[in-house]
């Protein structure tokens, strides 16, 4: 077994580093409950896609010197496998 896949196998081990997986429309209806329009939320839609509408909050606009993906993801409460789409995620570093 290699190393890297020792340690992978070590850090699942541990039930507080195994991810807790939602679903993304969870997260959504999560996003939704917020005090902002939906439609002017970002959101993590059906398919498991980060949807940043030009009109919301500028604070979300990445392309325009705006907070990082990483941090509206996590704010919107995407799951693992969502943020692994949109972040180059290293399982041996706690993020």
């Amino acid at each position: 077994m290699s190393a890297l896949a020792k340690k992978v196998a070590e850090l699942f081990s541990k039930p507080e580093m195994v991810p807790k997986l939602s679903t993304p429309s969870a997260a959504r209806k999560e996003n939704t409950a917020r005090s902002c329009p939906e439609k002017t939320c970002p959101c993590i839609n059906d398919r498991g896609e980060l949807v940043i509408p030009y009109d919301s909050d500028p604070k979300y606009h990445w392309w325009a010197a705006g907070q990082s993906l990483r941090e509206t993801l996590r704010e919107l409460g995407a799951p693992p496998e969502v943020v692994g789409r949109y972040i180059d995620t290293d399982l041996t570093i706690k993020q």
